[in-house]
């Protein structure tokens, strides 16, 4: 599975304009603020409190057999980890793109 992630600062904001342009259904938040976006039932994207300043910002998800391995394998390879993998509900884990080359 692979889906995108937008942070951002005003989810009101972001909720109404995705929902406009989009024609997402949005979930009512989990207790982390993220809300699952579907179209036609079929789930295309979160909405979550940014994490950092400024912007709105996408973040990739791609599916891997083992995220603690590939984030080892990304450190072996130069790349600093800033958020450690983490829990996302029933989805499994997740490094919320905080990996920097």
């Amino acid at each position: 599975m692979t889906w995108i992630d937008l942070g951002t600062p005003d989810m009101a904001a972001m909720e109404a304009f995705c929902t406009a342009l989009f024609g997402w259904t949005i979930a009512p938040a989990d207790p982390a603020g993220y809300r699952l976006c579907t179209l036609r039932g079929g789930l295309v994207t979160a909405l979550g409190p940014a994490e950092d300043a400024g912007a709105p910002y996408w973040t990739i998800n791609v599916t891997v057999a083992d995220i603690r391995a590939t984030a080892d394998r990304f450190t072996d390879l130069g790349a600093r980890i800033v958020v450690a993998p983490t829990e996302v509900g029933t989805l499994g884990r997740h490094t919320p793109g905080r990996c920097l080359l």
